[in-house]
This record gives C-alpha cells, sequence and structure tokens, in this order.
C-alpha cells in the first residue's frame, strides 16, 4: 500500500488549502452518513466551514473547521483555531455542541492561554 504524505497532497494539489477544506468537508459528511447531495452548504459558515448538522445517534449539533496551515508558528495556529471556535458557538448559540477541527498540523492537546491570545 502507497503512504500519502503531506508533501505529496501539496505536489498533487495547486490550490491547497480549497484541496484541503474539499477533503475535509467529504470526511466530515461522510462520518454523518450524509453525502453532499444530502446536505447543501455554502462555504464558510460564520466560524464553521457550513452549517451544523444534527446528529440523531448523539443527539448534538455538530459542525467543522478545517485549517490548512503552511509554515506559521503553533501560536497563530492556535490562534486562528480559537478566534474561529469562539466565532462559531457565539453565532451558533444554542445550535452547535460539537466542533470537529480538521487540520494538517501537528498541533498538542492542551496549549497555553498565551498560544491562544498571541
Amino acid at each position: 500500500m502507497m503512504r500519502v504524505n503531506w508533501d505529496d497532497f501539496n505536489r498533487k494539489n495547486r490550490d491547497k488549502t480549497r484541496a484541503f477544506e474539499d477533503m475535509c468537508r467529504i470526511l466530515f459528511l461522510r462520518k454523518y452518513k450524509l453525502s453532499s447531495y444530502d446536505y447543501d452548504y455554502n462555504y464558510n459558515q460564520a466560524g464553521l466551514e457550513f452549517e451544523p448538522i444534527y446528529d440523531v445517534e448523539s443527539k448534538q449539533w455538530c459542525g467543522a473547521q478545517c485549517k490548512y496551515f503552511s509554515d506559521e508558528a503553533n501560536s497563530t495556529k492556535y490562534a486562528q483555531i480559537y478566534k474561529s471556535l469562539k466565532k462559531a458557538f457565539n453565532y451558533y448559540k444554542g445550535k452547535l455542541d460539537v466542533v470537529i477541527i480538521y487540520t494538517n498540523a501537528q498541533l498538542q492537546h492542551i496549549c497555553t492561554e498565551e498560544e491562544i491570545m498571541s
């Protein structure tokens, strides 16, 4: 089996960000057993990639955020993610319980407040 890495992905996609976001949208819809035919979305809602969906199994509203990074410092990455999440949870108050973050970056599960606020 051929192993694909980020270098391969970058070589094969001129618009890396768009290709990454498209791939993540497909993964998100597959996770919730939807197809692009079942779900109509406008690109980039407030803090999310598209409107939240209601997952009947978990009884939660779920959204997705895709972040493709090239060479930014980790503190910038955390700040961008935090800004998007804050925007999403404020905008979709009562209609958003879970946000799945898709990223090509190697991030830690725990970060400092300084990393978030920089």
